[in-house]
């Protein structure tokens, strides 16, 4: 079971520092603050979730007696293998894959926003990866001066191979080379980016 370090911001003290909290009040910069905050509590519930059946499963295996039987003592494991491999891949690799789907449709949205009118972001962007471009011409034709956090270099650098593995399905690989990954220091590499975009 991976400890996944995120928090809710519903709990008594959830404030997730990790995550963007707009300064200038601008309009572009609340709604990327608020969607982010959700998109955070739908992967903390998410993980949760997986985590209460993980431990629903070990708490049956665990009171297993000699007594019930050996098949049924091979099915308590498989849940709790099941649900474990669950919450150490599929929710890993879910959360993301939404964390850079977020990231490539909040920095268009931004494009479109700040750029000039009828900007064709996707025809302005050079070829290669999505959030690159999408940098470029926040860049080049937003007229938006600002420096990417190496917090947010390192995450790109670690989560594009994978989120490949997990898009493709070689989820042995990605559970073997995701084990350290810590989600929260992603979404606050993400929150860096933003917070330099902001401030620009």
């Amino acid at each position: 079971m991976i400890f996944h370090s995120l928090v809710s911001s519903e709990t008594p003290d959830g404030n997730p520092d990790y995550l963007f909290s707009n300064e200038s009040g601008s309009g572009e910069f609340v709604i990327i603050e608020e969607e982010m905050w959700y998109l955070n509590e739908v992967c903390f519930r998410c993980d949760q979730a997986i985590v209460s059946k993980w431990n629903e499963a070990a708490d049956r295996l665990d009171s297993w007696k000699f007594g019930d039987g050996f098949t049924e003592k091979m099915c308590l494991e498989d849940d709790v293998r099941y649900w474990g491999d669950m919450q150490e891949v599929i929710v890993a690799g879910m959360i993301l894959q939404l964390l850079f789907a977020f990231t490539e449709k909040s920095l268009k949205w931004l494009c479109e926003r700040l750029g000039p009118n009828e900007i064709a972001v996707d025809r302005l962007s050079p070829r290669g990866p999505k959030i690159e471009g999408l940098l470029f011409v926040l860049r080049e034709h937003c007229n938006v001066d600002f420096r990417v956090e190496p917090s947010f270099e390192e995450a790109k650098r670690v989560a594009r191979p994978l989120r490949n593995k997990f898009a493709h399905g070689d989820w042995e690989a990605f559970a073997v080379e995701a084990g350290d990954i810590d989600l929260a220091r992603v979404f606050g590499a993400i929150s860096n980016l933003f917070r330099a975009i902001e401030s620009a």
